[in-house]
């Protein structure tokens, strides 16, 4: 068995030279407990989950710095770190796999259970009540408006554009997360935080528009 502690202090250290909205050291320790919990549900090995949680975005810095493939680079990284702390061969090559094919933008469909384990707890840190705050977070950072106040949810028919308003980036792409979780248990925890989402932006839309005071 490796030493997990050991990959959790050193993925913490990695994180903390680069910090980027909504990818930072809460982040992964978040995946980590829903890698745990959809792991239960699904009967998958937590010893790959884990670690591959821990060390999924630590080549972040290389994507937002000079245009790399964050899981791609986090998986290289990965190896040195697995091998110092003693994992085996096998447990090696099943946790980059997994790194390496938790991203969603690149439309991978992992192979391995543990692999589509760690990309549906990666992708319902995005959605949810966490996922507003994540999300309204990096849109800041990448100088988007909040949401366009003539037409919230794109009602009256303008075209959603997510590159502009943090809103419509929900509507566009988290909203439909939950509907592509590859485990039955993910699923049903991505449902649940959908709803709240909805609820969350309903709010919103009312106190920006003035019809709630308190």
């Amino acid at each position: 068995m490796g030493n997990i502690q050991l990959v959790r202090q050193i993925a913490k250290e990695k994180l903390e030279e680069y910090w980027f909205a909504a990818h930072d050291y809460l982040h992964v320790e978040r995946v980590a407990e829903s890698g745990l919990k959809i792991c239960e549900g699904e009967n998958g090995d937590f010893s790959i989950v884990e670690p591959a949680a821990w060390l999924h975005d630590i080549g972040y810095k290389e994507e937002i710095l000079n245009g790399k493939n964050h899981a791609i680079v986090s998986g290289e990284l990965a190896k040195p770190i697995l091998i110092e702390a003693k994992y085996d061969r096998e447990q090696i090559k099943k946790i980059i796999y997994a790194i390496k094919s938790h991203s969603y933008s690149d439309g991978i469909v992992p192979k391995t259970l543990e692999a589509k384990i760690l990309q549906d707890a990666d992708r319902l840190d995005v959605i949810g009540v966490i996922g507003l705050v994540r999300i309204f977070e990096y849109g800041g950072a990448k100088k988007r408006m909040s949401y366009n106040p003539e037409s919230f949810f794109g009602k009256n028919g303008r075209e959603l554009d997510d590159k502009k308003y943090t809103v419509d980036h929900f509507l566009t792409k988290m909203c439909r997360l939950g509907e592509n979780m590859h485990t039955k248990t993910a699923r049903e925890f991505a449902k649940i935080r959908t709803e709240r989402m909805y609820d969350c932006l309903e709010w919103l839309e009312s106190e920006v528009k003035g019809l709630s005071w308190y």
